[in-house]
């Protein structure tokens, strides 16, 4: 069997090691219990007992402002909870397309109170119950969503200044889950 040192396991269970090549010298190798090559199979058999443990990278800031985007992401798509003149609903904001819908049926409201219509506007919610929405009430929902996707935007950026000085374990530790309201 081939000599190896600093047998250490990877993200994918694999143990990386350096094995010393009879022409070569030492070269990396990741010895892995599927390997074709039986003398991949056996180094990590051999290795295994002794390999240690794999130690996850801690993420960068860039990393870090990332999840931040996808947490503001997520949590407005998950709607936002709202008083309809009819009774209790969610409005959707799964993704742009919605977020569109909202803010025309806004507008629609404004341009009929500013020629002084009563019509109303359909709005169906996330639990697919229809609202008949006056002008005001459709400009109010959009005012509703606006501030709402403000607020998270508003959250996300402190997140990032709280955390453009941290580094290493700091970083990691950083709770990004706080803050966010429905």
């Amino acid at each position: 069997m081939l000599a190896y040192t600093g047998p250490t396991f990877n993200s994918d269970g694999s143990i990386d090691m350096e094995i010393e090549h009879p022409v070569h010298g030492l070269i990396p190798f990741t010895a892995s219990p599927d390997d074709p090559e039986e003398h991949g199979r056996l180094l990590f058999a051999d290795a295994q007992a002794t390999a240690a443990p794999y130690v996850a990278p801690l993420p960068t800031l860039a990393q870090r402002k990332k999840e931040v985007d996808a947490l503001r992401v997520q949590v407005i798509a998950s709607g936002l909870p709202y008083d309809f003149s009819d009774g209790p609903g969610t409005i959707q904001l799964r993704n742009e397309s919605d977020v569109r819908n909202v803010m025309g049926v806004a507008a629609s409201g404004q341009s009929l109170a500013s020629m002084g219509s009563s019509e109303t506007i359909s709005f169906r919610d996330a639990e697919n119950v229809t609202h008949d929405l006056s002008p005001n009430d459709a400009v109010l929902m959009g005012l509703a969503v606006s501030a709402f996707i403000s607020a998270h935007y508003s959250t996300a950026w402190s997140h990032k200044d709280a955390m453009q000085t941290l580094s290493g374990q700091a970083l990691a530790d950083y709770d990004i889950t706080t803050g966010w309201s429905n």
